[in-house]
């Protein structure tokens, strides 16, 4: 009994010179003081932003007996989303004159269409498809398909490198 006594003795003992401690550094240190300056005003410089999203990065076609006796292939549909703090112009075109396959096959074979205007032959001159001004996300549906020609249209593999959709300004 008497060391249970001495140990409770001691853990007070212990506590009370914690404290005091505690409060003697808490007298002793200087209050802490802070160096301050206003701020006056930000500057930011915002620069032209013209950003163009497709939904699709190449287009597969493998025509059927049936779209070769039509004369074209089913329709693809690609997605451009333009975000723009400006005005714009997105303008599409092709890139060579000629596919790569077992006959040259013109660029004009490649139809597109935006919005039910009526298919248009690609050319390698940009033609717009739409402009605007400052926009988020506005997405503009690009349709394209191939014209076909079954007697000129010879089996084997045909590729067509680029179709170059571009935002620029007006």
């Amino acid at each position: 009994m008497y060391e249970k006594n001495a140990r409770c003795v001691k853990a007070r003992s212990f506590i009370i010179i914690l404290i005091t401690v505690f409060l003697s550094t808490l007298v002793i240190t200087s209050p802490v003081s802070a160096d301050s300056e206003d701020i006056t005003g930000f500057t930011m410089t915002v620069t032209e932003v013209r950003s163009l999203e497709i939904s699709a990065s190449s287009a597969f076609f493998v025509p059927g007996v049936r779209e070769l006796l039509d004369g074209e292939s089913s329709p693809q549909t690609w997605v451009a989303s333009v975000s723009a703090n400006v005005d714009w112009v997105l303008t599409i075109r092709g890139a060579e004159s000629f596919w790569e396959g077992p006959w040259d096959k013109p660029v004009s074979d490649i139809l597109w269409e935006y919005d039910g205007s009526g298919w248009l032959a690609l050319s390698t001159e940009p033609v717009e498809i739409r402009s605007g001004g400052p926009s988020n996300q506005e997405a503009y549906p690009i349709s394209v398909k191939v014209n076909l020609d079954i007697e000129q249209d010879i089996p084997g593999e045909y590729y067509y490198g680029y179709v170059v959709l571009e935002l620029s300004s007006p």
